[in-house]
């Protein structure tokens, strides 16, 4: 579902699990991604390497935190899903309004032009 936020099928998923496992490092991630049911995700095989991709660009996109003791691997949890994702939903809002005032304006184009050009092809 937070696709429709623009989040990839791997990192919704990814950023799921981060919502209810907090603190968990690349490999248990791996595990409990693995682990899930088969249909739960459409992710066909999980890899440490591609789950550390997605953390990565979760992290960079600011959805999730990566807690780092010095010498140890990453600890990574989500961010708080009003802060991370609250944005990302704003943002598709404005999109759509925009393209809303975009389509009443092509509509009025098409009316004038049709109106303007009585020989042109009726509309449907």
């Amino acid at each position: 579902m937070l696709t429709a936020l623009g989040l990839a099928d791997e990192e919704d998923v990814v950023y799921r699990v981060l919502v209810a496992h907090p603190g968990v490092r690349a490999a248990e991630l791996t595990r409990t991604l693995a682990a899930l049911p088969v249909g739960a995700t459409r992710v066909v095989a999980w890899s440490e390497h591609g789950v550390a991709a997605v953390l990565h660009r979760l992290v960079g996109t600011g959805l999730a935190l990566a807690d780092t003791d010095f010498g140890e691997e990453p600890r990574y949890r989500a961010t708080p899903p009003a802060l991370a994702l609250e944005p990302l939903l704003s943002a598709r809002r404005d999109g759509l309004r925009q393209a809303e005032r975009l389509i009443a304006w092509l509509t009025e184009q098409y009316q004038e032009a049709q109106s303007s050009h009585p020989g042109a092809l009726p509309e449907r």
